[in-house]
């Protein structure tokens, strides 16, 4: 039996599995980038006192995350404006921690501080869809 196009119904019913195919694909696809965005930075208090009133600021937004036990982490996924950079604010002070990115960018950066200075980051941030 032909289509009304002329082409074989088995040839038909192929190419639909193919375009349904495509179009979970390109779902998928399209909801992995729109949920894979921005940065989430954890911040680890390796210090010997509770950090008060914590926000984490990056270009353009400040995220305030409250208070970190000794032991203690506390994670935010933060979207900067343009070229940026962390900082790390308490009651006690404020901490520039070592990293760029920009918006748009995705993945992690792990941070370990005490009340004085930044210990440790680990940076995973990419720029790419992967």
């Amino acid at each position: 039996m032909l289509f009304a196009r002329g082409l074989p119904a088995e040839l038909g019913l192929r190419m639909k599995w193919v375009l349904a195919i495509v179009a979970v694909l390109i779902c998928i696809a399209s909801s992995f980038l729109l949920l894979n965005r921005g940065v989430v930075v954890t911040i680890r208090n390796v210090g010997t006192e509770t950090l008060s009133g914590v926000v984490v600021h990056v270009t353009g937004n400040a995220y305030p995350i409250g208070d970190i036990q000794v032991g203690s982490e506390r994670s935010v996924q933060v979207s900067p404006s343009g070229e940026s950079h962390v900082e790390i604010e308490h009651s006690k002070g404020r901490l520039i921690v070592s990293t760029y990115f920009e918006s748009g960018y995705h993945g992690k950066v792990s941070v370990e501080v005490t009340r004085d200075e930044v210990k440790r980051v680990q940076d995973e941030v990419r720029t790419g869809i992967i």
